[in-house]
């Protein structure tokens, strides 16, 4: 199992235990505080300060995903060994007599949501031969959901336009900030424009809406069919009236399952046109408009109504990337003004360890990285690079600093003096556009696979 780990390196240098360290703070818990049940004999508070920000990162980024926020009110046990998923099943028996209801994640089943009343709880099952783990967290009440770039579900993508693009300088938009671009022209005739909630993507009489992340959008049912059906209500049957032919698919044949909904509707001025809001896998909401489903059919290639909903179902990816595609359109020039400032990103993974022969949980590998740009008005920048990787209590960490000059080459390069080795580092960049600011995409033009996914500090 591998996610995001975020909050490792910061656990390591402040966590240094020893045995008897680590016996204190496993200590025998009979019931959980946060869940109010009873647990399994043999069951352990899990109190260390590693393992609770291992437990608490994991929990938070799953819970991204479902765009809620957790309280600090969780909860890490380690659990006795069962068989035939008897210690799980014992736990969903106590939640539900305990008056808790309880989901399974469709796409991950060792994830869960229980609701009871007004409060809902997020609840993981990692079993083991040797070890069993339960999280409980709370999910907090009365916050927004943290706004979230609009991420492709696909394997990451080089940053170098796949066509020839021009930047246009229009007047900005509303929530256009500090940058320049706000249009881009592709050479194959789409046009995309920011927008307040979307980046609107265009040509002749067909628009794609890659709709930002939206909070409104309840996703805590974690099932695909009620979470289209909740963001069709929040981002598209708000601007509309007169919905007929509505038609809903889910497939089911390829890992990124596609899926969507189609409707004719009526706008405001009256006109009819055909919609379809499509989603795969754990990407954004895409929502094409075009005057009827023939048009739509002989752009993208598919044929979105519920006369063709067996080979919709049964779909594989080849009939969705034409669609899925358009994601690339968040592309947007950068000015040298734009640069100006304090860029950042960190990322990270980690495994727990078992031991093939025996079981015995056999400790945790985690790698993290950070990246830090301080970019001048006087054409000077400096970063900083650091990580750490191995075996956590043993990992090796790195630092590496640099400072020199910066240059623009159009709006889709710069270059870096006195890079590794004192050589200048030129990279392909670009703009993508979320909700509130904009990501600062830079891909080495040597080394495709040296990135950077940048964020205004």
């Amino acid at each position: 199992m591998q996610h995001l780990f975020l909050l490792l390196l910061a656990a390591v240098c402040y966590c240094c235990p020893t045995q008897s360290f680590a016996q204190k703070n496993l200590q025998p818990a009979s019931s959980s505080t946060v869940a109010g049940i009873s647990l399994p004999a043999n069951t352990k508070s899990d109190k260390r300060l590693l393992i609770r920000v291992a437990a608490k990162t994991t929990m938070d980024l799953e819970a991204a995903d479902s765009n809620w926020i957790l309280s600090d009110n969780y909860e890490v046990f380690q659990l006795p060994v069962g068989s035939n998923n008897d210690i799980s099943d014992s736990i969903i028996t106590a939640l539900e007599h305990n008056g808790w209801q309880l989901l399974i994640n469709e796409r991950n089943n060792k994830w869960g949501l229980a609701s009871k009343g007004s409060r809902r709880l997020m609840i993981y099952f990692e079993t083991a031969k040797k070890e069993s783990w339960l999280y409980i967290a709370e999910i907090a009440k009365g916050q927004a959901a943290k706004p979230a770039a609009p991420t492709s579900p696909t394997k990451p993508q080089p940053v170098q336009p796949a066509h020839p693009v021009q930047p246009v300088q229009l007047a900005a938009p509303a929530n256009a900030g500090m940058y320049q671009f706000h249009t881009t022209n592709f050479d194959d005739g789409w046009t995309a424009t920011v927008q307040a909630d979307w980046v609107e993507v265009s040509k002749g009489n067909i628009k794609v809406l890659l709709h930002f992340s939206n909070a409104a959008i309840d996703m805590s049912s974690m099932q695909t069919p009620t979470i289209n059906a909740n963001a069709w209500n929040t981002l598209v049957a708000p601007r509309y009236k007169d919905k007929q032919n509505f038609y809903a698919f889910n497939g089911n044949m390829s890992y990124l399952r596609s899926s969507g909904i189609s409707a004719t509707l009526t706008d405001v001025k009256g006109i009819k046109y055909f919609v379809v809001l499509f989603r795969r896998g754990g990407g954004p909401f895409l929502e094409f408009i075009t005057p009827d489903p023939a048009t739509f059919e002989k752009e993208f290639g598919v044929s979105f109504v519920a006369s063709n909903d067996q080979m919709l179902i049964n779909s594989y990816d080849d009939l969705w990337l034409k669609m899925d595609n358009m994601q690339r359109c968040n592309k947007f020039a950068v000015a040298p003004a734009d640069l100006i400032g304090n860029w950042s990103e960190s990322s990270g993974s980690y495994a727990q360890m078992y031991n093939v022969n025996t079981g015995n949980y056999a400790g945790m590998n985690a790698v993290s990285n950070s990246a830090e740009f301080w970019i001048a008005a006087d054409g000077s920048y400096r970063s900083q690079h650091s990580g750490a990787s191995g075996m956590v209590g043993s990992q090796t960490f790195f630092t590496q600093k640099y400072n020199g000059r910066y240059t623009m080459n159009g709006n889709w390069e710069v270059s870096f003096t006195n890079r590794y080795n004192g050589k200048t580092d030129t990279y392909w960049c670009q703009f993508e556009i979320i909700r509130g600011g904009r990501i600062l995409h830079l891909q080495d033009k040597t080394a495709s696979g040296l990135q950077y996914h940048l964020t205004r500090k």
